[in-house]
């Protein structure tokens, strides 16, 4: 009976939404519930629901009954709430009715919440700052603590946990004799993505320049320290997944925030010209190594995920439409060659839930990238919604790369479904329809202590 400690955050939920609101209750319970408990240890009850799955439900049933009168219905609504349908029918076809049920409760608590709860929230006034200050804040307290991870192999994020649970947690995996840190994000690679997307956020926070408090210490400003922090802790992740996504999504980060943007494109086009192609040969000959060849454990990881598209691709091609399905805790497609990880999310998907939910997956991705490129590209470089654009698309692709290297588990797909909410909350939101109006006397975005006003004209 322990293990109803699980559903304390959701009680603590209620109280705070009806004492402060839906906002305070996001910021003060669901964020740090999300970001410093793991989320692999359930209540026995019905749902089975983690902790984060507990304080979510209550939040988004208190936003429903205040706000459902104010949603703006859009296209990416409608591709989430596809892609969810799709899984479901795709369960109660392979599986039965409780499965079913099961993976409606997922998406809901993984996917619609939080992507509702980002869009709604975030487009009032400056709540979207408040998000990204708290999660910068959160993350550097994971990188903080998972030091004594990666000294002692020991994670004290689960070892607070595991005592009030009968299951066991992951195991801690090693690479170039280093601990790879997974803090409370079960595995090192989804700590690292969650960390970056944690910096790319605290980057956006310091070029706003609402949060001016120095750290009493060190003696320099607490965003950057902050910043610090997060990048030592996803470096301890030791994941190179990760690491290449941020490189890519700091690149369209980097052009967006270029004083010449066409300069900027053309520099990067002739890189890639010149550098893609000897890249392209080297990882060519990486993940082909024959099998009489002495090949190094990274070496043979690399390899591995390439030839999960081999093996399975005609696994998918058998059952195209609707998958596999899901099994309590286990895979229900065939395993080719004892390759039973499918560390890529995208294979993953058309396996389990078949070729229409990978389609409406993909296609929600790629609209909210392409409108935020579009709509990013339209604002000045030291415009604040022309930097949070370009930061949520470079985030969009962080994930993009990730994911062909590891599949979106746990806290990592809450993580995303907030981008892709809240990236629509910035697209559809009353203050920057305002700023798109095109009157040369009136400039949207610049902040004063810390509140998002618009500066008259002289």
């Amino acid at each position: 009976m322990l293990s109803l400690i699980a559903g304390l955050p959701g009680a603590i939920a209620v109280l705070v939404c009806m004492r402060r609101g839906v906002e305070q209750a996001f910021l003060m319970v669901y964020l740090p519930t999300l970001l410093l408990l793991p989320d692999g240890y359930r209540w026995p009850l019905i749902g089975h629901f983690s902790f984060h799955e507990a304080a979510i439900i209550p939040i988004a049933v208190w936003f429903v009954m205040s706000s459902s009168r104010t949603w703006e219905f859009s296209m990416t609504d409608l591709l989430v709430l596809g892609y969810c349908a799709v899984t479901v029918i795709s369960q109660y076809h392979n599986r039965n009715f409780e499965d079913a049920r099961n993976t409606a409760l997922r998406d809901a608590t993984y996917i619609v919440f939080p992507y509702m709860l980002a869009k709604g929230l975030c487009r009032r006034g400056n709540f979207g700052l408040k998000v990204a200050k708290q999660i910068a804040i959160l993350l550097s307290i994971v990188s903080i603590v998972s030091i004594y991870e990666f000294k002692m192999a020991v994670d004290p994020f689960e070892s607070l946990v595991r005592p009030f649970f009968s299951v066991t947690g992951p195991v801690t995996t090693f690479r170039y004799g280093l601990t790879r840190v997974s803090g409370p994000f079960g595995h090192a690679l989804l700590a690292g993505v969650i960390l970056l997307v944690g910096y790319r956020l605290a980057r956006w926070v310091e070029w706003s320049g609402c949060w001016q408090k120095r750290f009493p210490i060190l003696g320099i400003d607490a965003v950057r320290c902050c910043e610090l922090c997060i990048v030592a802790g996803a470096a301890m992740t030791v994941a190179r997944g990760a690491w290449t996504g941020a490189i890519a999504g700091s690149l369209v980060v980097l052009l967006g925030r270029a004083r010449n943007r066409v300069w900027a494109m053309t520099t990067m086009i002739a890189m890639i010209v010149m550098v893609g192609l000897p890249i392209y040969w080297g990882v060519h000959s990486y993940v082909s190594a024959g099998p009489r060849q002495d090949v190094s454990v990274s070496q043979q990881t690399a390899t591995y995920r390439v030839d999960l598209i081999t093996y399975y691709l005609p696994v998918i091609e058998k059952r195209p439409m609707l998958g596999y399905g899901q099994g309590p805790g286990f895979n229900m497609f065939p395993v080719m060659n004892g390759m039973s990880s499918i560390d890529d999310q995208y294979l993953l998907i058309a396996l389990t839930w078949g070729v229409a939910a990978l389609a409406l997956w993909s296609g929600a991705f790629a609209w909210i990238l392409a409108r935020l490129l579009w709509f990013g590209s339209q604002r000045p470089r030291d415009d604040l919604w022309g930097s949070l654009a370009w930061t949520l698309a470079g985030m969009c692709i962080l994930f993009s790369v990730a994911l062909t290297t590891v599949y979106l588990g746990g806290q990592s797909a809450a993580l995303l479904s907030m981008i892709w909410g809240w990236s629509e909350g910035l697209l559809l939101s009353p203050l920057t329809a305002l700023a798109r109006v095109k009157d040369k006397n009136i400039r949207y975005g610049r902040v004063m202590s810390g509140v998002i006003i618009p500066a008259q004209s002289a």
